[in-house]
């Protein structure tokens, strides 16, 4: 009976039907981990992310770093030449997944069989959710929650046409005197846990408020501002086309589509962590803020300042590695003049998320514990949208082996437990900041 289920699942995980049936598929694509063991192999490494190899741009989810292996995804077709051209320059390329199209088979599959799971009957947590039904949730939550929640957009529609919605939440009518906290998720496309753990954290603020105490401290203390999804078009062609999509769906001609928003900010734009060719995933952009959606966080977070300082938290939520990455990400040992308070906050919500799974987050610097990147939406807020806290969070898995961006539906409620418990530690540690 037991071999029967298994050849059944073995089955249905092979050959999906479902929504997604039009989606690029990634059949025996490999995920490749590299370590360069000294500068020239860094370089090359380098070279090979942001210029390409054989007229090729690969798909990096580690970048390049003495740190750390370096990880990418090679097609069939280009496997022996890349192995090739690795071990040329002195490397010792391993794969770590023979098929990363496995990943979204079992995730689908899994998606099948998940039951329902709802709080107050708005959103289901047991699925990735289509950009329109998050929007609908927003909906659901300030019709639901009216006296406290309201749902917005922002200023400009994308590329696509979409709208940037947004959740307003305020326990005091709304009356922009409170300090405040911005969640910013969904940058970039492929990282669906965001967008679902925020869903979880705004649903659990709104149905627990009057019953928890911690949801209470919460939205008494701050007004929070909750952006789900900060990509929308790239979220959604994700889920249509491409599930590992990473930029946003601007067409500048030709074969340039796309810019990875967490590198368009006015924050040292440009200068690490980018490439100038418009088919990398680290394309910048042709200047800074030059997107729609960095306008629009742009245009909101000065609207929610008004000539002050009234946003006094950044929090950007992204997926993978277990990471809390504290600025700036910019340039290695550049810091903020309030580093050690943010610093020692990072660090103490990073011990609360672990005490909810017992999942070790690593707190650091980005260039600590990856790779130095400029433009993105942390470093500017603290230097462009004078907030004087911001931290990235990246999400559960840790690794690569363990699913990369396409965690299973089932880790929705337990990243967003954890996420929760840490985003709690902080509003304490900011309310009382002086």
């Amino acid at each position: 009976m037991l071999i029967v289920l298994l050849a059944c699942i073995s089955v249905a995980v092979a050959t999906p039907a479902s929504e997604y049936s039009g989606r690029k598929r990634y059949d025996n694509y490999r995920l490749i981990s590299v370590q360069p063991e000294n500068e020239q192999q860094l370089k090359v490494l380098g070279d090979f992310q942001t210029k390409g190899y054989d007229s090729v741009f690969f798909d990096f989810w580690a970048d390049p770093t003495l740190k750390r292996p370096a990880e990418f995804t090679v097609s069939p077709s280009q496997y022996e030449k890349v192995m090739q051209y690795l071990r040329d320059n002195n490397m010792t390329p391993t794969v770590e997944v023979d098929d990363i199209q496995m990943f979204e088979n079992i995730a689908e599959f899994e998606a099948k069989v998940q039951p329902e799971l709802f709080f107050n009957n708005i959103v289901d947590h047991s699925q990735y959710h289509r950009y329109d039904q998050i929007s609908e949730y927003l909906t659901g939550f300030a019709n639901n929650f009216g006296s406290i929640a309201r749902k917005r957009s922002m200023s400009q529609t994308t590329y696509g046409r979409r709208t940037m919605d947004y959740l307003e939440i305020s326990t005091n009518g709304f009356a922009g005197t409170r300090r405040a906290i911005l969640i910013e998720a969904g940058i970039h496309a492929r990282e669906w846990i965001s967008p679902a753990a925020i869903l979880y954290i705004t649903d659990r603020l709104l149905a627990s408020y009057t019953t928890d105490s911690e949801a209470a401290y919460m939205l008494n203390s701050f007004d929070w501002i909750i952006i789900p999804v900060t990509n929308p078009d790239g979220y959604e062609y994700s889920h249509t086309d491409d599930r590992y999509w990473r930029k946003n769906r601007h067409y500048r001609g030709g074969n340039c589509r796309g810019v990875d928003l967490n590198r368009n900010f006015d924050a040292r734009w440009g200068t690490t962590g980018v490439s100038s060719s418009c088919s990398s995933d680290i394309y910048p952009g042709s200047a800074a803020m030059s997107e729609i959606e960095a306008q629009n966080v742009q245009d909101l977070v000065a609207d929610i300042q008004n000539g002050g300082t009234r946003l006094i938290g950044y929090l950007a939520v992204h997926s993978y590695s277990q990471m809390i990455l504290l600025p700036y990400s910019h340039t290695f040992g550049s810091r903020p003049p309030n580093y050690q308070n943010l610093d020692n906050y990072g660090i103490s919500a990073g011990n609360a998320l672990y005490n909810v799974h017992g999942r070790r987050f690593q707190v650091g610097t980005g260039p600590e514990l990856l790779y130095a990147a400029s433009g993105g939406s942390d470093d500017w807020a603290i230097m462009g949208g004078s907030v004087k806290y911001a931290y990235t969070y990246e999400l559960r898995p840790a690794t690569a082996s363990a699913g990369g961006f396409v965690l299973p539906a089932s880790q929705i409620v337990p990243s967003g437990e954890e996420l929760f418990a840490s985003f709690y530690n902080l509003a304490i540690s900011l309310y009382n900041d002086s």
